[in-house]
């Protein structure tokens, strides 16, 4: 259970309302009524835009069902010099804690958060409430920036999404590349996973977390398409990489560790096997014997030990009889009729799953296609990792060029990165006071 909520309310409109405040400061040495006119304007005119009033009465139904959580707000609009004017940006609602930040300027047009601020006072919030940030804080943002925070401090990261926010996966894409905890589009979504986020992690966390045999419900299960120009690709999971800014999460992350170091563990295997047959389910409810047959192609050179591609569909009948119905398996390594694929001449990476992405690219790029095989079908690839849609582009292009009638990528595991170079070289936090 969650017992403090950060919200990270940084959008556009709160920006703009800041910059607008400041720049209204110099009425108040000409006209103070004027001022305060002119300010009481520009805060109604931004809470009706970002709907202030639904939101609040949101914060206060969920607040009731548990009314020991805090909620804290991030915000860079000045709601303290605003409260000495007796101007209520949140009227309804009352923070058990506000910090106001400063966004930094470059160039007079790029806004950049100070991560490193915000994350000192996640570190403060969480030492002041004496509660562990792993499993216990969780924080609701609506950009990059705000899920990189997130990860860093060990905290579980929402994405907003929901209607009190500007938010649009079109200028949010790399945000939702980072595979958050949640991609809020509900309020009834942030009540449940204030109450118990497990229910709401990708496919493979969830069964990894809660597996307990055939009998699990894999209806609903969660695949977080990857924002892709080329392959289809979709994440049942999330790997988290050796890098000081996500060693919090690395540390608590249980499909990591079991990608890491549980190749022979059983829950694990079930846990993979289910996670695929739930993408059958959720994709393919039922197959027109007509058409070209679906072929499933695991590419799972390590893997837990037990489940490998030549033993795979057999596996996955076990869970699912209508597998029986309408699958076919294309064993990747034999050279046979079923065959799409012949194995690759590269090795498979010996640093992985911490893997160089350009060695595991070079991997993928060296298989070759059968096209006979290919020619007319439906592809499920699934494969255990990768780091990023780039790694599986060339060949992506080489089934499709064989006549694949479709191709669709489960990666039961993404590696989360940070998505744009200047965030890779801020990793540590630091370099926030160079901007």
């Amino acid at each position: 259970m969650i017992e403090i909520c950060i919200l990270d309310f940084d959008s556009r409109a709160a920006v703009t309302l800041a910059k607008e405040l400041a720049r209204l400061k110099y009425q108040a040495e000409v006209d103070h009524a004027l001022y305060l006119s002119l300010v009481n304007r520009a805060v109604n005119a931004f809470r009706k835009e970002v709907s202030i009033y639904d939101l609040e009465k949101d914060l206060i139904n969920i607040r009731s069902i548990n009314k020991q959580r805090k909620f804290i707000l991030l915000t860079v609009i000045p709601i303290y010099e605003l409260i000495e004017l007796d101007i209520h940006v949140y009227s309804q609602f009352v923070w058990d804690n506000i910090l106001v930040y400063d966004y930094k300027l470059r160039k007079g047009l790029q806004r950049r958060k100070d991560i490193e601020a915000t994350y000192r006072f996640i570190a403060e919030i969480v030492a002041k409430y004496n509660v562990q940030a792993s499993g216990r804080v969780a924080v609701l943002g609506e950009d990059l920036e705000d899920i990189a925070v997130g990860y860093t401090a060990g905290a579980y990261v929402i994405l907003n999404a929901i209607r009190w926010t500007q938010w649009s996966y079109q200028t949010s894409a790399t945000a939702v590349g980072m595979t958050p905890d949640l991609v809020l589009t509900s309020i009834d979504q942030l009540a449940g996973f204030l109450e118990n986020p497990k229910n709401y992690f990708p496919a493979l966390e969830y069964l990894v977390a809660n597996v307990r045999g055939p009998t699990v419900d894999i209806c609903g299960l969660r695949y977080e398409q990857i924002p892709s120009e080329g392959p289809v690709i979709y994440s049942a999971g999330r790997f988290f990489p050796r890098d000081m800014s996500f060693q919090a999460r690395r540390d608590s992350h249980l499909l990591t560790r079991c990608i890491i170091s549980s190749r022979t563990d059983e829950h694990y295997k079930k846990a993979v096997l289910q996670t695929v047959v739930g993408f059958l389910n959720l994709n393919y409810p039922k197959l027109n014997k007509r058409d070209r047959q679906l072929i499933i192609a695991p590419i799972l050179p390590r893997l837990v030990e037990g489940l490998s591609n030549s033993r795979f569909i057999e596996q996955v009948k076990e869970f699912d009889n209508s597998a029986d119905q309408g699958f076919k398996i294309a064993n990747n390594f034999r050279v046979e009729s079923d065959t799409i694929f012949s194995s690759s001449s590269t090795n498979f990476p010996e640093d992985y799953p911490d893997v160089d992405e350009s060695d595991l690219e070079a991997y993928y790029n060296n298989f070759d296609v059968d096209e006979q095989n290919v020619e007319g079908n439906t592809l499920i690839i699934v494969v255990e990792l990768i780091t990023s849609p780039r790694i599986l582009v060339s060949l992506d292009r080489k089934l499709k060029k064989a006549g694949a009638k479709g191709v669709k990528w489960l990666a039961l595991a993404t590696t989360v990165n940070y998505p744009h170079s200047e965030l890779a070289r801020n990793r540590h936090l630091n370099s926030e006071q160079e901007l």
